[in-house]
């Protein structure tokens, strides 16, 4: 089966966007990701939207780093990190995006899941 693969381990340094000065802490996509996931945005969730954001961020709190996503998630996650008014620019924030946009497809194995 094909999936997208997606490391949710990753974090980065933050620093401030105006004058590039490193901040403390950083920016953890597992975190980042579930808070994308669970905004519910102007009009509000789905029952449906509320359980696939559930199951993924079940997934992501299991601590194995990966996400594998069909290719139907992934473009639901990919809709969810779309509609997010950010509240600053920076190059963690953009690298994050970067690297949801382009999550390789994988031949996932059983052992994956």
């Amino acid at each position: 089966m094909k999936a997208h693969k997606l490391d949710v381990s990753k974090a980065l340094p933050i620093s401030d966007p105006i004058s590039g000065q490193p901040l403390d802490g950083q920016f953890v996509y597992a975190d980042q990701l579930k808070a994308a996931l669970g905004r519910a945005g102007v009009h509000g969730m789905t029952t449906d939207d509320v359980l696939k954001a559930v199951e993924i961020m079940r997934e992501i709190n299991s601590g194995k780093g990966v996400l594998y996503l069909t290719p139907a998630d992934f473009q639901w996650v990919l809709s969810r990190v779309n509609t997010v008014q950010w509240a600053i620019a920076s190059e963690a924030l953009a690298e994050f995006i970067r690297d949801i946009r382009d999550a390789p497809l994988v031949e996932m194995e059983a052992s994956d899941n």
